[in-house]
C-alpha cells in the first residue's frame, strides 16, 4: 500500500515556509531519510525527530514518523513535538467505538494486559 508520514508544521513558520521555494524538496528529503532510518532500526523505537528548515525557522516542520500504510499509528502532538504512542495492524478508526477500542488496545499494550476480544 505504500508509506504514510506524520509531519508537524509550526504555524509560526508558515510565512517562512510560503516564501521558501525549496521547502518541498527539503521536506521530501527529510521524509525519505526518516523512512530509511526507521527501516534500518526496525523493531526498535526511533526517538529522533527530523527537522525541516524554512527561512529562520530551523524546525518549521518536523517529520515525526513514517510507517507502512497497513499500520494504524497513534501520535500525540503538543509543545512543538510529536510522540508515537502506539502502532497496530491497519484497522478501521473512523468511528468513535473503533477509536476507543484503539485507545484501549494502546493502553493495554503499554501495561502488558491482553486486549479483550
Amino acid at each position: 500500500m505504500g508509506l504514510n508520514t506524520t509531519v508537524l508544521i509550526l504555524n509560526d513558520a508558515l510565512t517562512q515556509i510560503e516564501g521558501d521555494p525549496e521547502f518541498g524538496r527539503k521536506l521530501v528529503k527529510v521524509i525519505r531519510e526518516r523512512a530509511l532510518l526507521e527501516k534500518i532500526v526496525s523493531g526498535r523505537k526511533c526517538s529522533i525527530s527530523s527537522y525541516v528548515k524554512a527561512g529562520n525557522h530551523v524546525n518549521a516542520a518536523t517529520v515525526i514518523e513514517t510507517h507502512n500504510a497497513d499500520i494504524t499509528t497513534l501520535v500525540a502532538i503538543g509543545a512543538n513535538y510529536g510522540t508515537v504512542l502506539y502502532q497496530a495492524p491497519c484497522r478501521e478508526h473512523h468511528t468513535k467505538p473503533a477509536q476507543w477500542k484503539l485507545l484501549e488496545d494502546a493502553y493495554n499494550a503499554s501495561t502488558k494486559v491482553e486486549p479483550k476480544p
